[in-house]
């Protein structure tokens, strides 16, 4: 099998993985240090080829060194890429050139050559794309179409040789823990000290992390495990196949919070765009059980006391707070739930055609204690509609509010009587919290500049 990018990232834990069945490799780089490292690695098995898939003149002369390094081959995997980040005012030819060059001519070179080695004896083809092929982010465009052009390369190829034996299939990884994930995105003209860029680099590892709803980056043999499973499939060709942690079932939503209503245009931060997560899941527990703790001092015990979440983030939160409180009583206190698209003061023109949502408090509230729970205190509209909803069900003793998160920016005078931790938000960005979501709880600012 021939492997291009083969010494690092996805390709080289393909490499890993065929060798780990019993296979050989002619694996292809460019790094000729790391190549020898690579095959003296599993002496025998391993024919070492550096090559720079960029002279795309050289292509076809090194396809026919790699198809006779073992006297024949079964198949190829295009996994060598290179992506540079660049808003559109600073894209360069040059940077399109080898882009274009790497992504798409070599891929297409290479597989000209192997298919006619194949014609008739059948074998298979997978090329390594990019979910961004679908789903674009802002300095990504031309990394990007390089991708969407290879994902219809592959359909196209698979549709011309399949009469020959020959299966054409790509694989779309997601966020993968690789050395290209690592490039710190800087701004045109910007400088950073090498602790600076280890900052940035770490905090855009996850905030890229915490797009997908898994919560985690994919891991280099994950996505190797997905592309010998393709090459194994006799019966697949022309398929874009999918491992992304989920990102791609989000759709073109832009708001990481899976439970929240989707903005579309969904891009992952880059150059203009920063992430940070200001709460992990056990600073999110921690804030939970402190809630918990203040409500109990505040009310004196439950008998009287229920907790109603405001629909979307509020729900899972008031049942973790009622599970905490009821360590301590022995009990939880009853949960229910409001919806406000109702009770919106912008209902008329947000919603020309509301419909009351699915409220559902199974229990009286008139002369209860009703704690209003919600994922994030903003403005204190959403607070005002949650009031007014709840009254058109009784009429409380008192109605408390207890939020996770205040990023301040108030328009009303709304304040949280409980809060598990105020968060310094510029005007702009975006506070999106997760709370028994799939993947870990966090809570994630984005600024966009």
């Amino acid at each position: 099998m021939i492997v291009t990018g083969a010494t690092r990232g996805i390709g080289r834990a393909t490499v890993d993985a065929i060798l780990a069945r019993g296979g050989k490799v002619v694996a292809i780089a460019r790094n000729e240090e790391a190549l020898r490292a690579l095959e003296a690695s599993a002496p025998g098995r391993i024919r070492a080829l550096a090559v720079n898939l960029e002279d795309v003149a050289g292509v076809p002369a090194a396809a026919k060194r790699a198809i006779d390094a073992f006297g024949s081959v079964d198949g190829l995997v295009n996994c060598a890429g290179v992506a540079v980040y660049e808003p559109v005012a600073a894209i360069g030819l040059q940077s399109i050139e080898t882009q274009l060059r790497v992504n798409l001519v070599a891929p297409l070179l290479l597989s000209q050559a192997v298919a006619e080695h194949l014609r008739g004896r059948g074998g298979a083809i997978v090329n390594v794309s990019s979910t961004l092929s679908e789903h674009v982010a802002p300095s990504t465009a031309v990394y990007a179409a390089t991708k969407a052009a290879l994902n219809t390369l592959t359909k196209g190829l698979a549709l011309e040789l399949a009469p020959a034996g020959v299966r054409v299939n790509a694989v779309l990884p997601g966020g993968v823990e690789t050395d290209m994930l690592r490039a710190p995105r800087l701004r045109p003209g910007e400088s950073l000290s090498a602790a600076q860029l280890d900052e940035r680099v770490e905090s855009q590892i996850a905030a890229l992390a915490a797009l997908h709803p898994l919560g985690r980056l994919g891991k280099p043999e994950e996505v190797a495990a997905v592309i010998l499973s393709v090459l194994d499939q006799t019966w697949q060709t022309g398929s874009l196949v999918t491992i992304d942690g989920g990102l791609s079932s989000m759709g073109a939503c832009r708001s990481p919070r899976l439970d929240a209503p989707c903005v579309f245009t969904h891009t992952p931060p880059d150059v203009a765009r920063t992430q940070k997560v200001v709460l992990d899941a056990d600073a999110i527990q921690r804030s939970i059980r402190r809630i918990a703790v203040a409500i109990l001092e505040a009310t004196s015990g439950i008998e009287d006391l229920t907790l109603v979440g405001i629909r979307r983030g509020g729900v899972s939160l008031s049942k973790r707070i009622a599970d905490e409180i009821a360590k301590v009583e022995g009990r939880p206190p009853p949960v229910g739930t409001v919806d406000i698209s109702l009770y919106r003061d912008d209902a008329a023109t947000a919603l020309p055609n509301p419909k009351i949502g699915p409220s559902d408090i199974p229990f009286e509230v008139s002369g209860r204690h009703v704690v209003l729970v919600d994922d994030v205190l903003h403005t204190g509209r959403t607070v005002r509609a949650a009031i007014e909803c709840l009254q058109d069900h009784g009429r409380p003793a008192r109605i408390w509010f207890a939020a996770l998160c205040d990023r301040g920016g108030r328009e009303l005078p709304i304040a949280p009587d409980f809060v598990g931790r105020a968060i310094e938000v510029t005007p702009g960005a975006r506070l999106d919290v997760w709370v028994d979501a799939a993947g870990p709880d966090r809570a994630v600012v984005t600024e966009t500049e």
